[in-house]
């Protein structure tokens, strides 16, 4: 497995802004274990709303036919990846920490992959 500790933060425009929504969020709405609780229930919401431009762009819905395309797919996926960002950084509450486990969980995908 590579050595995690020393990795540049990937996408830290992106980390800063997930850690700027963990800030407004928790100014707003706490961070108690409810709090928790619905920052990972979000990771489901944006995956179902994920699903929803897949079958629309599929046309699997015969009575809304074709209602979504690609770019609405894409969107949603990324709204799926920021949710999961914000969640991550609510339970560790260090970006570092957060970007050094989603390497380590990267490099544990890789290392199950490579002949």
């Amino acid at each position: 497995m590579t050595d995690t500790t020393t990795r540049e933060p990937i996408g830290d425009y992106v980390w800063d802004s997930a850690a700027e929504v963990v800030d407004w969020l928790d100014r707003h709405s706490g961070d108690d274990d409810l709090q928790q609780t619905l920052r990972l229930l979000k990771i489901g919401e944006e995956y179902g709303e994920a699903i929803s431009a897949w079958i629309g762009l599929q046309g699997q819905n015969p009575r809304k036919g074709v209602n979504a395309d690609l770019a609405d797919v894409q969107g949603e996926l990324c709204d799926v990846i920021l949710a999961a960002a914000v969640a991550l950084l609510s339970i560790t509450r260090d970006t570092t920490t957060a970007v050094n486990l989603l390497a380590g969980r990267a490099d544990d995908v890789l290392d199950r992959i490579t002949d």
